[in-house]
């Protein structure tokens, strides 16, 4: 049975530097397909440096690399910060995912009422993703990853 891994570089500072780990740590997907990695956002880079129009602040290097090794039916990446106890809507994460063929996408906002990013993509290409997960201000996230096994 192929997993789904995750490297993962969770930054522990505000300040805008590199990955604070030496070697990034690796999930395996559970029995379910889904993993899931608590951090910190990190950067001060525009998120609009890497796609136009998206919004936020990100690290230089991504915090996570998802490699698929075999074909699935979809791929879910979000990214959830804390909830807000000053103001009616958590706090405001952005998610920039580089697909295996070198494009990008962002999310600011799952929907008008999901004020969390997500992005979802189905029949993923085998290869690696790599993930940002940025912010306006609020740097605690947790960053979950789902893929239902292919069907025998």
């Amino acid at each position: 049975m192929r997993a789904l891994a995750i490297s993962t570089a969770i930054v522990a500072t505000w300040l805008g530097a590199a990955s604070a780990y030496a070697v990034p740590r690796v999930l395996t997907l559970a029995a379910d397909g889904t993993a899931r990695e608590e951090g910190a956002v990190s950067g001060i880079r525009p998120a609009s440096e890497l796609l136009e129009g998206c919004a936020g602040f990100i690290s230089e290097e991504p915090d996570f690399e998802v490699s698929l090794d075999t074909q699935r039916p979809s791929l879910r990446l979000r990214a959830e910060g804390p909830a807000a106890t000053d103001r009616p809507i958590p706090s405001d994460l952005v998610l920039v995912v580089q697909l295996p063929d070198g494009t990008y996408q962002c999310n600011d906002d799952a929907s008008g009422e999901d004020y969390q990013p997500q992005i979802d993509i189905t029949n993923p290409a085998i290869g690696t993703y790599r993930v940002w997960v940025g912010s306006f201000a609020t740097p605690q996230f947790s960053f979950s990853v789902s893929s239902p096994p292919p069907e025998s």
